[in-house]
């Protein structure tokens, strides 16, 4: 039996992956007041893995639908898609693309632009459980990845920093398809 540090990532087949929308979730959490965590989410509306030859990610790319942005609260929740935050009106949606990937114990690290108001910015991606919904290589992969961004570094600068934290943590869990086969997203 190997230890988990010389693991590797389950063999998938090479070829394009496109994540199931209905298997997709993005959260984010931030200090709010800096006693409490204010947590939500953002939809994924789209996102999807090339796969080399070698059964390694090649290329990572994701779209959020801010508009749909929920924390559980609807004055903050407009709050955070109006001009002050994210204004959606003028930028809906925020997307990420992977600049780096390199594989490390079972998934990756994912070095990538996250660009959100037509401001890019670097984030690192930490995926792990990397793991094939069955044995087929065809099989629907699912994955959890964690990073974080300073918000202000991402253009989110509404609000003082001692009211609303700069660092915003995320986890996203996701299921990923070969791409021959329909996707929800």
């Amino acid at each position: 039996m190997s230890s988990p540090a010389t693991q590797s990532a389950p063999l998938v087949r090479p070829g394009r992956w496109i994540a199931d929308g209905a298997a997709c979730t993005v959260t984010f959490a931030v200090r709010n007041f800096g006693i409490r965590t204010v947590t939500g989410q953002l939809p994924v509306t789209s996102a999807d893995v090339t796969i080399d030859g070698h059964s390694q990610p090649a290329r990572i790319r994701a779209n959020l639908d801010v508009r749909g942005i929920e924390t559980g609260h609807r004055r903050r929740d407009a709050d955070l898609r109006g001009p002050r935050f994210f204004d959606t009106d003028r930028w809906p949606s925020i997307s990420f693309e992977a600049t780096g990937i390199r594989p490390v114990g079972t998934g990756w690290t994912v070095d990538g632009k996250l660009t959100v108001k037509d401001i890019t910015s670097p984030v690192r991606l930490e995926v792990s459980e990397v793991r094939p919904t069955s044995p087929d290589p065809a099989s629907p992969v699912s994955l959890r990845a964690t990073g974080s961004v300073d918000r202000r570094t991402a253009g989110i600068t509404g609000g003082p920093g001692f009211l609303i934290g700069h660092a915003i943590s995320l986890w996203m869990a996701a299921e990923f398809s070969p791409a021959s086969r329909p996707s929800t997203c």
